[in-house]
């Protein structure tokens, strides 16, 4: 079962069952929580803290419950949010920071800033910014690829090389946005021919694929003169079991370029490849592993309308 349905069926289930859920939502339990990890943050446990709020948010008492309360309970409930998002800045967790951002203000049919206590909104949004703020310093907006006639793609940090090798061949890269298999989504049984590559997720890569003498001249350390040759190749996305990654949905990305070699973080938006009126948040960090394959080390997926 992909991701993106089984966030589609836990919405339905929230709908389905909310009768019963709500009342696991208290202020009280909310207090005694938000008091409990308090204690543990003072201690220097970040860790212990972010566990005990997020095991409650997350199995008992989540945003869209709290919304179905009256506003003083809900307004609690941001409170504890609030301190959540704090937690995971502080472990360094800016995606999972961010998704507790996406729950407040991206949930579809539910998010409704109006009712916000104005000291728990200016904390959150202080929060959220701050999140965005440690991601966007850990990945680097990308540069244009300087190669002519690439210019579309662009250019791999020069600094990736001095920590690994195999990205003094890397020149440039860009996100390929990938579409319906146009087979494989009528099909009804096994597979029994082939249905095309443009369904997965993919990078395309400029690299040097040789090098040759550039005339009979040398440069000013007095050696030869090499010219690169360049060829464009394509790394698939894969999973943690070298799987490659979901063809269902349509993905659109802007890529950031990490400053550990190889890493990136894919911050888009996806919906079905075969229709649907069904949009998601998406933030992906992904590890080269050139040249076979980009991997997807964190993925995260958000529904918003």
């Amino acid at each position: 079962m992909t991701y993106h349905l089984k966030k589609i069926l836990l919405c339905f289930a929230l709908l389905s069952f909310s009768s019963l859920s709500f009342a696991n939502c208290t202020t009280s339990e909310i207090k005694s929580l938000r008091a409990d990890a308090l204690k543990q943050s003072n201690s220097k446990n970040y860790k212990g803290a972010e566990e005990t709020l997020s095991t409650y948010y997350e199995n008992q008492c989540s945003y869209y419950q709290m919304t179905k309360e009256a506003d003083p309970l809900l307004n609690q409930g941001l409170w504890l949010i609030n301190d959540l998002m704090y937690y995971r800045k502080k472990l360094n967790d800016s995606l999972g920071c961010l998704a507790l951002s996406d729950d407040v203000y991206a949930q579809w049919m539910v998010s409704d800033s109006s009712r916000h206590n104005p000291k728990a909104e200016k904390a959150l949004q202080t929060n959220k910014t701050q999140c965005e703020s440690t991601l966007n310093s850990q990945y680097k907006a990308p540069e244009k690829c300087p190669i002519a006639g690439y210019e579309n793609m662009f250019a791999v940090p020069s600094s990736w090389s001095k920590d690994n090798d195999v990205f003094f061949e890397v020149a440039c890269l860009t996100f390929v946005e990938n579409s319906k298999n146009k087979i494989g989504s009528d099909r009804d049984g096994p597979q029994r021919r082939s249905e095309g590559m443009n369904s997965v997720p993919k990078l395309q890569v400029l690299y040097v694929d040789d090098v040759v003498r550039d005339g009979d001249g040398y440069d000013e350390r007095g050696e030869y003169k090499w010219k690169n040759i360049y060829q464009l190749d394509t790394l698939y996305f894969t999973d943690h079991d070298n799987k490659l990654w979901e063809t269902d949905y349509c993905y659109n990305f802007k890529l950031r370029f990490g400053e550990e070699a190889g890493k990136l973080l894919l911050n888009g938006s996806s919906s079905a490849c075969i229709g649907g009126s069904g949009a998601y948040i998406n933030r992906i960090i992904a590890k080269l592993n050139f040249p076979l394959s980009a991997e997807i080390i964190e993925s995260y997926s958000h529904t918003y309308k």
